[in-house]
């Protein structure tokens, strides 16, 4: 009689089973180191933006500029910018960035969209109708990353050259309500300090309303509270003062509830 062999197949062998799951881990791993590095070779090759500083996400009203970065040295040819709604200033290439200067303020929630229509790289790489969208928040110059205040700042005249106060609409109602001339001088001092560049401070004459006293308090505080639209942009102020020399403005965001500037006690020299 034959003997009766039994043979295990791949499959009923643990350690061939095991082995083979090895192999195909390794091939996957493999395949995959493959596709990520064909992908960075793409992202190496291929011509296009890298980030905008300041971040889409971080624009302020006040921001002076918004710069592109790409991953590829640009030609300061055939480089064409637009931007809708229009407040599109200079720009330049330099190295691997495109620097647009802005026509500040912005209007704070409103939609801004630049187009760049056309922009090459030295190699002769092309990127075409490149949009790049941002909603302007209302963010202090105090906060301003230092770059944006250092262009501001750059921006600005000489202090014995400068002839940037606002057009002030609505002050002598103000006036009407209790504020001295020096306080209206205050006032406009505190609107420069908040917008260095605004050319239109519009006091909404028919929301005056006068704050109530409080009976408790040794020295009276009395309050004005209105609208206001700094260049297109509105807010809601409170004027603070307790004297005929002094006052102080704070100024809130009505879309989001927070301050946007607080001036601090103000004092004409009488």
């Amino acid at each position: 009689m034959e003997p009766n062999y039994t043979y295990a197949t791949v499959d009923q062998d643990p350690a061939a089973a095991n082995r083979r799951r090895v192999k195909l881990a390794l091939f996957a791993l493999v395949g995959a180191l493959i596709i990520f590095g064909l992908y960075q070779v793409y992202l190496s090759v291929q011509f296009r933006v890298v980030s905008t500083n300041p971040k889409t996400s971080s624009v302020a009203g006040i921001s002076p500029f918004l710069n592109v970065n790409f991953n590829k040295q640009l030609s300061n040819q055939s480089v064409v910018v637009s931007m809708d709604p229009d407040a599109l200033g200079s720009y330049t290439t330099k190295g691997k960035t495109l620097y647009i200067n802005l026509n500040d303020p912005l209007t704070v929630g409103k939609k801004y969209t630049i187009t760049i229509k056309s922009i090459t790289s030295t190699g002769g790489a092309q990127i075409l109708n490149k949009k790049i969208s941002f909603v302007p928040k209302d963010i202090p110059y105090d906060n301003l990353p230092d770059d944006q205040q250092a262009a501001i700042q750059h921006q600005q005249p000489p202090k014995n050259d400068q002839n940037t106060t606002p057009t002030f609409t609505g002050t002598p109602s103000l006036i009407n309500d209790g504020l001295t001339t020096a306080q209206i001088n205050d006032l406009v001092q505190a609107f420069n300090d908040f917008a260095p560049k605004a050319k239109q401070v519009t006091i909404d004459t028919g929301s005056i309303t006068t704050g109530p006293l409080n009976p408790a308090a040794t020295t009276p505080v009395f309050t004005l509270m209105f609208d206001v639209n700094v260049d297109n942009t509105t807010y809601k102020a409170t004027v603070s003062h307790s004297d005929a020399l002094s006052l102080t403005l704070q100024l809130v965001n009505p879309q989001t509830g927070q301050q946007a500037f607080n001036s601090g006690v103000i004092t004409s020299t009488p």
